[in-house]
């Protein structure tokens, strides 16, 4: 059976995305490359909740990347499960939120890879990830689910290229984002779903 996205029940919204000592967990395994990768791909689904670029992706949503070589396309959505921690543990690297680190288990674990970069949260785009985290807590405790738009690498230059930038970048504890700046894109992020943008249907199974 095709998945075209998560069927999110009511859970407890009890639990932010990101929890203090929870970024020790190993990297999970890299994503495949060639044509392993192009196969998920091609199919709209990869794994859990993520489907292809041109399925279920309004214009507006895909305005905020541009396609590059070697690189796949993903519109990912995460429920919010009791109980069970997010899982996530990113990188800044040149204006990009990158995945660096899954807990084996956890909710983000069972949609994101590690090398996926994630380019916005229902519709914003992100380019620090203190502002991607401030987002994503906020969707999962205002609404218990939380989408996403990811670039994927899936041919070996591209994996290469996100490796370096993985290898490169440096954990930034605090953010270069100020608080003020956070606020600021909150503000805007809540306008926008006031005036209907970025909202999503559910997609069932």
């Amino acid at each position: 059976m095709q998945q075209h996205g998560v069927a999110v029940s009511q859970p407890e919204r009890t639990k932010p995305a990101f929890s203090p000592g929870r970024y020790g967990a190993a990297p999970t395994t890299p994503p495949q490359t060639g044509d392993a990768a192009q196969a998920a791909g091609q199919g709209g689904t990869a794994r859990n909740g993520a489907q292809g670029a041109q399925d279920g992706m309004t214009a507006e949503r895909r305005k905020n990347f541009t396609v590059r070589p070697g690189f796949a396309y993903y519109l990912v959505s995460i429920p919010q499960i009791p109980g069970q921690q997010f899982g996530l543990c990113t990188k800044d690297y040149q204006n990009a939120v990158l995945v660096c680190q899954l807990e084996e288990g956890s909710s983000a674990s069972e949609t994101l890879r590690v090398m996926d970069h994630i380019i916005d949260v229902n519709g914003v785009p992100v380019t620090d990830r203190e502002v991607c985290k401030q987002l994503i807590n906020d969707s999962l405790m205002t609404k218990a689910e939380v989408n996403m738009i990811i670039e994927r690498p899936v041919e070996q230059q591209a994996v290469n290229l996100v490796e370096n930038a993985l290898n490169a970048s440096q954990m930034q504890e605090p953010s270069v984002a100020l608080a003020s700046d956070v606020k600021s894109i909150l503000r805007r992020y809540n306008d926008k779903l006031k005036q209907g943008h970025g909202q999503m249907l559910p997609v069932l199974l």
